[in-house]
């Protein structure tokens, strides 16, 4: 089956659904500079980089994104990666609901 690399934006956020084709693979988590922000002082993005099939459905996706230090319930959770921000050393936890 032909597969495709494709990026998705993540929010720092607790809980948020993400629309992506059936069968994709998470390959990596990180930050990318982003557009926000002026060209003089642009920001991180948070950024998750899947290899997918081609021509699959779409489905959504839960995901929850936890900070270094803060509570969360981890049942139903699958880990996936930890991303370092660099300009301000917060440490983000990604997790997938099952």
């Amino acid at each position: 089956m032909a597969k495709i690399i494709y990026k998705f934006k993540i929010d720092v956020s607790d809980v948020q659904e993400i629309e992506m084709p059936f069968g994709s693979e998470v390959l990596k988590i990180d930050t990318q500079l982003g557009i926000e922000g002026s060209h003089k002082y642009p920001k991180d993005r948070l950024q998750m980089w899947c290899m997918c099939p081609v021509d699959s459905t779409k489905i959504k996706r839960t995901f929850v994104v936890v900070a270094t230090g803060s509570e969360f319930d981890d049942k139903g959770l699958r880990y996936i990666d930890s991303v370092i921000f660099k300009a301000s050393n917060l440490v983000y936890h990604v997790f997938e609901k099952i």
